[in-house]
C-alpha cells in the first residue's frame, strides 16, 4: 500500500476478535485438517509437498484478510499478530489430524476430539514416528533429526504463506472513518 497517500487509523473493533475466534479458529482448524488429510491419504511427497503448503496457507492467509475486514480491522500489528496466531494454530490442527490418522491406521481407539485435548499424544506420536520414519526419498528412510528438519521447514512454509497472503490481501484497503466501510477498489482509474 502507497504509505504516502493513506495511513490505516489503527483501530480494531470488539466484533473483529470475535470473529477470528468463533469464525478464524475453526476454519483454520479445518482448512489445516483436510489439508494433511489429503496430503496423507495421496501419499503426496517430494516437491509437490511445499507447493501444496505454500498453496494452502496463503489460501488460508487471504480468508484470514477476509475476516479482519469483515471485522473491520485497521490496525497492520493485529492483523499481523492474527496471522501468526492463526498460522501456529494452522500447524496445530493439522499435527492433530496427522496424529489421529496414524493412531487409526496402527489399530488404536482414538477420538479425534481427544487428540485435539491432548498436545503430549502429539509430541509423544511425533517422537515415536521421528523414530521409526514413514516415508523414504530415494530409497533411505526419513528419520530422527532429517525428519524434525523437514516438519520445521514445512511449519515455516505454512507460518509465512500465512502472513504473507494475509498481509497481501489486505494491502491496498482503504477504509473510509467517517463511513464506517471499505472503499471499493476501482482498477484502472
Amino acid at each position: 500500500m502507497n504509505q504516502k497517500y493513506y495511513s490505516p487509523s489503527g483501530k480494531v473493533s470488539p466484533q473483529a476478535v470475535l470473529v477470528l475466534v468463533l469464525l478464524g479458529i475453526p476454519c483454520t482448524l479445518a482448512i489445516s485438517g483436510c489439508y494433511t488429510a489429503w496430503l496423507q491419504s495421496w501419499q503426496i511427497v517430494g516437491l509437490f509437498t511445499p507447493i501444496i503448503t505454500i498453496v494452502m496457507g496463503a489460501s488460508l492467509g487471504a480468508g484470514i484478510a477476509i475476516l479482519l475486514r469483515f471485522g473491520k480491522v485497521r490496525n497492520r500489528r493485529f492483523a499481523k499478530w492474527s496471522s501468526l496466531a492463526l498460522g501456529l494454530v494452522a500447524i496445530y490442527g493439522s499435527w492433530v489430524t496427522f496424529t489421529y490418522m496414524l493412531l487409526t491406521e496402527a489399530g488404536h481407539s482414538a477420538s479425534f476430539v481427544g487428540t485435539y485435548l491432548d498436545p503430549s499424544l502429539i509430541l509423544e506420536t511425533a517422537g515415536n514416528f521421528s523414530k521409526s520414519g514413514g516415508y523414504t526419498i530415494k530409497g533411505m528412510s526419513v528419520t530422527g533429526v532429517l525428519l524434525w528438519m523437514i516438519w520445521l521447514i514445512e511449519a515455516g512454509l505454512i507460518i509465512v504463506s500465512v502472513w504473507i497472503g494475509t498481509q497481501r490481501a489486505m494491502e491496498d484497503r482503504i477504509f473510509c472513518e467517517q463511513c464506517n466501510s471499505w472503499a471499493q477498489i476501482k482498477r484502472g482509474v
